[in-house]
């Protein structure tokens, strides 16, 4: 009976505690406890059946089996162990990197024989974006310098504007600590947009004054009045700009906090190159300039000067005012190009993020086993031996303390494939799928970038076309009838890819009640018999320091076609075949509606 045997294992393990007897002066806590914490105690728990004392070693074959794997995870075609570290929100990337780095060092040393590899690290991309953000900063400024020699045709007019955006740039840090502005992506980005804007002011200004001065005004009335004559002009210029940036600050949500410090930036880098270009410009022209007694041009600059292409410009805007019909004629053609080009470009809600690696997630669609689950996903990944240079591959159910993954089941797959570039990655990502379409006709695939910053920031999962199917009497749609349905279409459409529906397929065993009363068996025995089966009937844990283990009563590994087929029930009237009792079915249904 293993309804005894369940009872004895349970009555075995007890623990009570909060007792306290007094002796004398002194009072003392009582303790009672016996635990079951190993194989051999399971043995000798004693129980009393029809009149005799037995141990359950009497009864029953007690052994340790390893409990049947749910899911399977797999790195370079070794099994192991996969852990997922997810930022807090209050953390700051950098010091997440670190702190694993660390943390990995420690478990090398104390697991020599162990291999640590991080995979799907985040803070690669991270860091490629903001050092591609500060080098284009730099380029960005030396181009601007590059081109103001041609211009300027002097060496020093161009060092004016080299001192004044390291200047404007420490005095927009300064507002970014002020306002608690984080130096990050966005806000470098505001930054490079905000650099052009700020090499235009100084120009404007350097510009100005060196037109005064060549005119005859002595240098310091040159830098006071050109500076002062240019600055209503720029000021509206700064302010015109900025507003198209402010509304930005107001969004909410992840829109809002993004845009905020572009936004910001913006604003901020175009303030300060105003500042300096009233405040530091003239002064420092001033202090370049003080000893000549006028502006002389550069002999070899001036040579090979684009100023000349002004005499063009005059030509050609002169032409156009003495024949405006012709202005207005383009005018109006432009017009309408930008209507036509407008609605035959694409349109999207991001631009298509560029990725080196690729998840590929597999539903087979099949009443696999994990370990033929984990055979197929090395064998998709032994195709591409040369263009993989790492992948993990989970297969199964997942038990992660923080689920950043979709649930699984023992037939679904997910696969990380990292290769050496885009165009690799590219050609993975099809041959896979088009490798699984063949051999797997059943299986339902895809593949997608594998959840960078931004993909989780902005992920676009909606179909361009949905189409919803139901039943024009408001039930699930039948297996045979979706499957003819999906066939049509793809014979209509033979160049989409329309997947398989994910099937759920189940073993239904319906009860007949008339003969349960019969037989006077209870749903509670037919329950009880199943569980045990299956070895799913628990009946506790054992906790012994960081192991522990279930206790499972059981009959023996069954297959499907013996569950019902030779089994018995006992009942105070004998023993009652379950086949009689029982009536199995084989359905199958939509994994997800």
């Amino acid at each position: 009976d293993e309804t005894a045997l369940s009872s004895a294992i349970q009555s075995a393990n007890v623990t009570l505690g909060s007792l306290s007897i007094r002796d004398g002066e002194y009072r003392f806590d009582v303790r009672f406890e016996s635990k079951v914490v190993t194989r051999e105690d399971v043995e000798n728990v004693w129980l009393k059946l029809g009149g005799r004392t037995y141990q359950i070693k009497d009864l029953a074959v007690v052994r340790e089996e390893q409990q049947r794997a749910k899911g399977m995870v797999t790195a370079d075609g070794q099994q192991c162990i996969s852990m997922a570290v997810i930022k807090r929100t209050d953390a700051r990337m950098a010091d997440l990197r670190e702190g694993i780095q660390d943390l990995i060092g420690a478990f090398e040393r104390d697991y020599p024989d162990l291999n640590f590899q991080i995979t799907r690290d985040q803070t690669e991309l991270l860091d490629y974006s903001i050092n591609n953000m500060v080098r284009n900063l730099i380029y960005g400024a030396l181009f601007a310098c590059l081109i103001i020699f041609f211009f300027m045709q002097d060496f020093r007019s161009p060092l004016l504007v080299v001192i004044t955006i390291p200047t404007a740039l420490i005095l927009s840090f300064l507002f970014f600590y002020v306002l608690h502005i984080s130096i990050n992506i966005i806000s470098l980005s505001g930054l490079v947009l905000g650099l052009g804007m700020m090499v235009d002011n100084s120009i404007i200004t350097i510009d100005n004054i060196t037109q005064r001065w060549t005119k005859g005004e002595p240098l310091a009335d040159a830098c006071v009045y050109g500076t002062q004559e240019v600055f209503t002009p720029m000021l509206s210029s700064v302010l015109t700009t900025c507003a198209i940036f402010i509304p930005l600050i107001f969004m909410s949500g992840i829109a809002g906090a993004l845009f905020y410090d572009e936004a910001m930036a913006v604003t901020i880098t175009l303030i300060s190159a105003l500042i300096m270009s009233v405040l530091v410009i003239p002064v420092f022209y001033y202090r370049f300039y003080r000893k000549q007694p006028c502006f002389t041009p550069n002999k070899f600059i001036s040579r090979i000067s684009v100023g000349n292409m002004t005499r063009g410009y005059d030509a050609i805007l002169s032409w156009f005012f003495r024949h405006r019909g012709v202005m207005w004629s383009i005018f109006a053609a432009a017009m309408v190009l930008i209507g036509v080009l407008f609605i035959n470009l694409d349109k999207q809600k991001l631009p298509t993020l560029s990725h080196s690696d690729t998840l590929l997630n597999i539903e087979w669609n099949e009443r696999i086993s994990i370990e033929e689950n984990n055979r197929r996903c090395e064998q998709i990944l032994a195709q591409f031996p040369d263009e993989i240079t790492q992948y993990t591959a989970m297969t199964g159910a997942q038990q992660f303390a923080l689920s950043h993954t979709r649930e699984m089941g023992i037939s679904e797959a997910t696969v990380y494939i990292k290769a050496g570039d885009i165009r690799q990655i590219e050609k993975i990502e099809k041959e896979a799928n088009d490798y699984i379409t063949r051999e797997w006709p059943m299986a339902v695939h895809s593949s997608q970038a594998s959840g960078n910053i931004f993909d989780m920031l902005f992920q676009d999962r909606e179909a361009p076309l949905v189409a919803r199917i139901k039943n024009t009497n408001g039930s699930t749609p039948e297996p045979d009838q979706l499957s003819t349905l999906l066939y049509t279409l793809r014979e209509a459409l033979p160049g989409q890819y329309i997947p398989q529906p994910e099937w759920n397929e189940y073993i239904e065993l319906i009860t007949d009640p008339e003969r349960l009363a019969l037989y006077d068996v209870s749903f509670g025995q037919i329950m009880s018999y199943l569980q045990n089966s299956m070895n799913a009937g628990s009946v506790l844990r054992i906790s012994k320091g960081d192991f522990s283990m279930p206790v499972v009563i059981g009959v023996g590994t069954k297959d499907a076609k013996d569950l019902i087929q030779g089994s018995y029930i006992e009942t105070r009237g004998g023993r009652v075949p379950l086949e009689i009792l029982l009536k199995e079915t084989r359905n199958r249904d939509l994994k997800q509606i």
